[in-house]
């Protein structure tokens, strides 16, 4: 994975890229907390739904539950972009409705959508 940062606003965002599937793992999750809270000093992530392994997909796994609450823990602020849609399991679409209520963790449709929320004070 890679981070990059960038300015909206006055506020400095980390973007995240990489392959399909790289945040597959609480050590992962925990290695990119660290490089952007300690390195970067930046504590607002961006990242595309495809750099998620499917296990966040599936409640069952726990990978949903453990990642927000890193974030929330870290008090970082995560959106995660893309499409959404094609999910039906109304346990997940639940899960993102409620997490799209708070201040935390946020799945949006599009990166501009993502950057307006996160640049928010």
């Amino acid at each position: 994975m890679a981070v990059s940062l960038i300015q909206i606003n006055g506020v400095s965002v980390a973007e995240v890229t990489g392959g399909e599937g790289s945040i597959n793992s609480m050590q992962a999750i925990l290695d990119l907390i660290g490089d952007i809270a300690f390195n970067l000093r930046c504590d607002r992530v961006l990242v595309d739904r495809s750099l998620i392994d499917e296990s966040f997909f599936d409640l069952k796994s726990g990978f949903a539950g453990e990642l927000t609450q890193k974030f929330s823990t870290y008090r970082m602020k995560l959106a995660v972009t893309g499409d959404f849609s094609m999910f039906e399991n109304l346990a997940l679409k639940a899960f993102l409705y409620e997490s799209n209520l708070g201040k935390t963790v946020r799945f949006l449709s599009s990166r501009a959508k993502a950057l307006e929320w996160l640049s928010q004070a």
